[in-house]
């Protein structure tokens, strides 16, 4: 019998409570780690300048707004996570392939607003049900 490879773990996204309060700063770090993207990368989706990152991961805590957007993106590489069968591999690749259905952007690149994001969110639900894009 064959045996799975092991299953990523979902990433912990933060509650309304926390996003209110300022999210821990480390979720960037997991971001950025799980995605294997540079700081560049991230700051671009997440819409944080790079010296305010460094300087949140310092503090250890974000703003309300910066929790909102890093929480965004962690939805989004969870769902996209729970479609490829929590194969992490898969799901990297598939949020940083170009993608028709999003006029040619990547998933990650599409993330960089909410609306962005729910439109890569809708063609994941459309995927997983078999609904044609």
């Amino acid at each position: 019998m064959e045996e799975r490879a092991a299953q990523a773990e979902r990433l912990s996204v933060p509650d309304l409570k926390e996003i209110r309060g300022g999210a821990s700063a480390s979720i960037l770090s997991e971001l950025k780690r799980l995605l294997s993207i540079s700081d560049l990368e991230l700051v671009a989706v997440v819409g944080i300048p790079r010296q305010t990152m460094l300087r949140r991961l310092k503090q250890g805590r974000l703003t309300r707004h910066e929790s909102d957007r890093a929480a965004r993106l962690a939805r989004v590489y969870n769902a996209a996570l729970e479609f490829f069968d929590y194969s992490h591999e898969s799901a990297v690749r598939w949020l940083k392939h170009g993608n028709p259905a999003l006029a040619g952007e990547t998933p990650l690149e599409h993330s960089d607003t909410e609306v962005g994001a729910e439109e890569v969110l809708t063609v994941l639900h459309r995927l997983a049900h078999g609904i044609p894009l």
